[in-house]
């Protein structure tokens, strides 16, 4: 099961991505099917229910087969419905989330004015660089964080999981989430 505060939950587009996604048949973990396929909820709480696949404690995915799992992902994501397309983010929507957590005190009590306006200013100075290296005619639709924690080993096959990030943004936003050293990989199989 996974659960999400209402007011802030992404579980619907999660749900919807996933559908698409596992009808293509992407190498994704799919919705379990022994409940309606939907976001139930239960008082401030949204919740979806998935496919349960035990995993050993460490689950070794090579670098090659990763990166050719999240291929495969990509490919199937460039092929989500145009409606279900146009209701993603964009990947700066949760760097603008981070953003606004540093200008106001709640947000990161643990850090200092000045510490927190320094980081601010870093901020705003790559968010201006970002805009110049990914233009948003390059976006695509990625799945947001395929770091290892959202992969499963399935039948020896990796799968991936937790939709919840799915956005629009450069090759290179997932890219980043994989283990250091395999971009060069990445290019000669994408």
């Amino acid at each position: 099961a996974k659960v999400s505060p209402s007011p802030r939950s992404r579980l619907s587009t999660e749900l919807l991505v996933a559908r698409e996604l596992a009808a293509l048949g992407a190498p994704i973990a799919t919705p379990a099917t022994e409940l309606p396929v939907i976001v139930h909820h239960r008082g401030r709480f949204d919740v979806t229910f998935w496919c349960y696949f035990p995993q050993r404690s460490t689950v070794d995915v090579t670098a090659e087969r990763a990166v050719s799992a999240l291929a495969k992902l990509h490919a199937s994501l460039r092929q989500l419905s145009p409606a279900t397309k146009g209701i993603l983010p964009t990947y700066m929507s949760e760097l603008l989330l981070a953003r606004s957590l540093l200008a106001d005190q709640a947000g990161v009590p643990a850090l200092k004015p000045d510490e927190r306006g320094s980081l601010a200013k870093t901020f705003d100075r790559l968010q201006d660089r970002l805009n110049e290296l990914a233009p948003a005619d390059r976006f695509i639709v990625l799945h947001g964080s395929p770091h290892p924690y959202n992969v499963l080993l399935v039948d020896d096959e990796p799968l991936f999981i937790d939709f919840e990030t799915t956005c629009t943004g450069p090759l290179e936003w997932d890219v980043a989430h994989l283990d250091s050293g395999v971009d060069a990989l990445f290019g000669s199989i994408h």
